[in-house]
């Protein structure tokens, strides 16, 4: 499966709005599905939502947030759902946007095969694949697990589960998307530093300013989820470590507690790597860049007497240019997306949850 084949396969699940296809043998990248991904994904929000709330004015329900623990994981259901509208309504204002990014690294592609008259080799794109599986395989389960709590549970609470569990999986699409544009740019530096001459260094040039331009494009189109699913990330697994904690100290029995809580525990575990990975692989972007880069640097030692004096002046011009700072993927311009903001989400983590504790030391009292 080729980026081609990944970015209209995220369309039909309901991320983008683009579709690739070929006409008159050439790539084009059109608009299509934002009316339906819209209707649908509000409609799923809506329904859960209300659903919820309804469920949130009855005694029954009232009478299970008498402690710190069972307030903090509705809130956070809670807030699951509600993000989804202002989600939804970046996606919309974004989707010019992402049709243009989806168009530039088409005509990026096209002019280096006229240039060196064979195309970019494909890149598998296992790591888009493999977090592809993991979301899949952890949403089946908790689906699985749902139509067994609608036999447990008859009513609408296994309809609210449900609902939550395809938008938290919607949300992780999302991210993975993003990181499929950061794949591609990450496999053109791999295959440019590998080809990049003297004789062709003009070329290269104008590719790296305008790999620069469409990082700063991947950022404004996917900044905000990129903000939202670390927020999604930390406050999930705060108050599921949370929720665990204190269930072991209650029951004092780990592997019992940890079968018991094996679906949220399965959900954690995939925003963790999913958003680790994300982290990861925009981190090696950066690398991958400044390998590029010393490599281009490195060709103006080839030089010799015989170049020109005004091709010698080129050379020192490129670089001038190649040690400026290239722009980097943000979140919102809030902080740089690389493995070190995964770190930083954890200790937070580990911060929140000894409030929460002292929130029970409070109860308690």
């Amino acid at each position: 499966m080729d980026a081609i084949s990944l970015v209209n396969a995220f369309n039909r699940m309901l991320v983008s709005n683009v579709l690739i296809v070929r006409k008159h043998h050439r790539l084009n990248a059109i608009s299509s599905g934002m009316v339906r991904n819209a209707v649908i994904l509000t409609g799923v929000a809506i329904v859960t939502l209300f659903i919820t709330g309804q469920q949130m004015g009855t005694i029954q329900f009232r009478s299970h947030l008498g402690d710190v623990s069972s307030i903090s994981i509705t809130l956070m259901y809670t807030v699951i759902m509600i993000v989804q509208f202002p989600t939804l309504a970046v996606a919309i204002s974004k989707r010019n946007k992402l049709h243009e990014l989806c168009k530039r690294i088409i005509r990026m592609d096209e002019e280096f095969q006229k240039h060196f008259f064979r195309p970019i080799p494909p890149n598998s794109f296992w790591w888009i694949k493999l977090q592809l599986v993991i979301a899949s395989l952890i949403t089946l389960y908790l689906l699985c697990h749902c139509i067994l709590l609608s036999h447990m549970y008859p009513g609408k609470t296994a309809l609210t589960v449900a609902g939550r569990i395809l938008l938290q999986f919607n949300m992780a699409m999302r991210l993975i998307f993003g990181q499929l544009f950061g794949e591609i740019l990450l496999s053109r530096f791999q295959h440019f530093q590998r080809v990049v001459t003297l004789r062709n260094l003009g070329f290269f040039v104008q590719c790296l300013d305008e790999i620069d331009e469409l990082k700063t494009l991947l950022t404004s189109i996917f900044g905000f989820q990129i903000l939202i699913n670390g927020a999604n990330m930390f406050m999930t697994c705060s108050v599921v470590s949370y929720n665990v904690l204190i269930t072991v100290q209650i029951k004092e029995n780990l592997l019992q507690v940890l079968w018991e809580k094996l679906d949220v525990l399965a959900d954690l575990f995939g925003n963790m790597v999913i958003f680790f990975l994300f982290g990861y692989r925009c981190g090696l972007i950066e690398v991958k860049e400044q390998e590029f880069k010393n490599a281009v640097k490195s060709l103006q030692y080839t030089a010799t007497e015989e170049h020109s004096e005004d091709y010698l002046n080129f050379l020192d011009l490129i670089n001038l240019k190649l040690m400026a700072e290239s722009p980097k993927i943000t979140a919102c311009g809030l902080f740089t997306v690389n493995l070190q903001v995964f770190y930083n989400v954890f200790a937070a983590i580990v911060t929140y949850i000894m409030i929460l504790f002292q929130f029970r030391d409070f109860e308690k009292a």
